[in-house]
């Protein structure tokens, strides 16, 4: 089957399930029971950075990802003053580490793996670099 094919029938059924998904979503937060991260930072509606400065969007799913890249975000904040740094985390864990410990510009929940928010937050962050 060719990629394409493959690549149409994965956004379809995405498009179906996610509607489940988001109300799923809803009912929890009317329950009162917690969902993972910001529910608009997930659908893609993160944080934007200034425009006349270079973004560099990295990210980190775990709490070990996240201290790993303290580091790079150092080098790049040494070496580039034009350059902001936006990291993106997968579990509430790694955010509460991240704001703790690095020295990023902005931190964010990675949106849900689905294109209509990534692309959303594609184009509210406008990266010249994705690490």
């Amino acid at each position: 089957m060719p990629i394409f094919i493959i690549f149409i029938i994965y956004n379809v059924l995405q498009i179906l399930v996610f509607n489940f998904f988001v109300l799923y979503l809803i009912y929890r937060m009317i329950k009162g029971k917690s969902i993972v991260g910001n529910l608009r930072q997930r659908l893609g509606f993160v944080p934007c950075p200034p425009k006349n400065k270079d973004v560099i969007w990295l990210h980190a799913v775990s709490v070990g990802e996240v201290l790993s890249v303290q580091h790079l975000v150092n080098d790049i904040k040494s070496n580039s003053s034009n350059t902001q740094c936006y990291l993106t985390v997968g579990t509430l864990a790694g955010k509460q580490v991240a704001e703790k410990n690095i020295n990023a510009d902005y931190i964010s929940f990675m949106p849900y793996d689905f294109l209509p928010c990534m692309i959303i937050a594609l184009f509210r962050i406008k990266p010249c670099k994705i690490h």
